[in-house]
């Protein structure tokens, strides 16, 4: 977009696409920086959709915040190796590209020392910023502050609402009707794993009154 375009120039931003390794997959991510990034807050993103649905252009409006260095992973599955599970192993995808972050660093000949790490998800991106931080001790300590934007909380909220995402968890992420439902659907939700996040983490959930596609109710 020109509006991106300009602000690349006006900020003197870098925009690069690499690849790291995760759990045996090669998974792109890409980093947005200005030449501020030696002291630079960090900002994790986490994207929505999936699969190639709602991929972002790295140069989106958040690669854009402030003069925060931006890092942001694709997951696996879709354009890269490995298969996305909807909340499921390519959550890993989030922890590995944390650790892969000096050797990011060693590739881009810098060294970033941020003064402040976000972690922040919109959409699909907030239900995995929570399932991240839930299962990795290592995240929940990595970040000083966590804000989910329009998160799924609850996929049987989800599935109620919209027919289209049930039929597609269905048809392409392996949820079966019945019994095995309850277990697919509960490991997926963040609402029921709350309690195995760090207590003092500082967390913003921002949900929208007018939003068509998760409901309010999630927050």
């Amino acid at each position: 977009a020109k509006i991106h375009k300009s602000m690349i120039i006006e900020q003197n931003r870098r925009i690069v696409v690499f690849e790291y390794p995760s759990d045996g997959n090669a998974v792109k991510g890409y980093i947005s920086y200005t030449p501020k990034y030696k002291s630079a807050s960090l900002l994790v993103f986490l994207r929505g959709g999936n699969r190639i649905l709602g991929l972002m252009n790295p140069a989106n409006d958040f690669s854009f915040a402030k003069d925060y260095t931006v890092i942001a992973t694709t997951y696996r599955g879709g354009m890269n190796e490995g298969r996305d599970e909807f909340g499921g192993s390519e959550v890993e995808d989030v922890e590995n590209l944390v650790q892969f972050i000096p050797q990011l660093e060693s590739m881009l000949q810098m060294q970033l020392a941020p003064h402040q790490k976000f972690i922040l998800g919109g959409s699909r991106g907030g239900m995995e910023m929570f399932l991240a931080l839930v299962r990795s001790p290592f995240l929940q300590n990595y970040f000083d502050k966590a804000i989910s934007l329009s998160g799924p909380m609850d996929l049987r909220t989800t599935i109620a609402l919209r027919q289209d995402m049930k039929n597609m968890f269905v048809r392409d992420f392996g949820l079966t009707l019945g019994e095995r439902a309850d277990a697919w659907l509960t490991y997926r939700s963040p609402i029921h794993h709350c309690c195995a996040l760090r207590k003092d983490l500082p967390l913003l959930i921002i949900q929208g009154t007018e939003d068509h596609r998760t409901h309010l109710s999630h927050g």
